[in-house]
């Protein structure tokens, strides 16, 4: 009567033996399980590198914008929540220099991701405070947010004049700001 039990907890002791060695052969970050980007994480896949996907949009003044007619100028795509108090301090930390480096062949699109429609994005802008010169976008079946992101916001996405993604960042933190203008700085020259 002892024998089966005996034998149950050697198996069970061989078992998990076998899957505890399995599984430290496979820790993140070993030569064998390289370490994944934030965009690998979230999208399946770095963007960083890859040509920025075609898509259209529509401003909030009612304006179709096309991603393949932005080739020869330095774009950023910032998607953010109108309640996401980071989102909007990056749009108005953006807003520092956008009409500097505008000039320069430089753009912003400011992609909204709340499902939300023109008058709603507006109305909450103004209810923040924020007043921005660039295009804001809406994005009401989430068709661009999902090329960047699942559900983090904010996301920043600087895409070169070839029209290839060179930087990809989610979350934002005032001191964030240099790297990003950097950044684009280095793509104009």
């Amino acid at each position: 009567m002892h024998r089966p039990a005996v034998f149950f907890q050697a198996a069970l002791i061989f078992v998990f033996v076998i899957t505890s060695t399995a599984a430290a052969e496979k820790q993140p970050g070993t030569k064998s399980d390289p370490v994944k980007s934030v965009g690998e994480i979230i999208l399946g896949t770095d963007p960083v590198g890859n040509p920025l996907p075609d898509f259209t949009g529509v401003t909030i003044s009612g304006e179709e914008v096309d991603s393949s007619e932005m080739r020869g100028t330095v774009l950023l795509i910032n998607l953010w929540g109108i309640n996401c108090w980071s989102c909007l301090e990056e749009m108005k930390a953006l807003q520092t220099f956008y009409p500097e480096l505008r000039d320069k062949g430089f753009e912003v699109w400011a992609v909204n991701s709340d499902k939300l429609g023109p008058e709603q994005i507006i109305e909450g802008l103004k209810k923040k405070n924020i007043i921005v010169a660039y295009p804001v976008l809406t994005d009401p079946g989430l068709i661009i947010t999902g090329k960047f992101t699942t559900t983090y916001v904010p996301v920043s996405v600087i895409v070169n004049k070839e029209g290839i993604v060179r930087f990809y960042k989610i979350g934002f933190k005032s001191s964030d700001i240099e790297e990003i203008r950097g950044k684009i700085e280095e793509l104009l020259n």
